[in-house]
């Protein structure tokens, strides 16, 4: 399984967490909630990472922002296929 970051289709400014499974063989984007507070430039910025942290199984969003003396937002979750929901196609 591969988790990936980036913009939302319906407004760029939002993010959204992708999932491929290769036995799939298709992406979809998993129905989790927005987070509130986060600038637009920080959510598309080169400055973003996706981690995952095998000892705690943890997913890890990093957001930096404003050079080596700005701000680092991180954010966790535990991700499951088994029990995710997903955005339809049409949404």
């Amino acid at each position: 399984m591969f988790l990936t970051y980036g913009p939302a289709p319906e407004d760029r400014t939002l993010g959204a967490v992708w999932v491929y499974r290769p036995g799939e063989n298709a992406w979809r984007r998993a129905d989790i909630p927005q987070v509130t507070g986060i600038e637009a430039a920080r959510r598309a910025s080169q400055n973003r990472a996706l981690v995952y942290d095998p000892k705690r199984d943890l997913v890890l969003l990093v957001l930096g922002g404003g050079g080596d003396a700005g701000i680092t937002l991180v954010y966790a979750m535990r991700y499951s296929h088994a029990h995710a929901t997903f955005i339809s196609r049409s949404r």
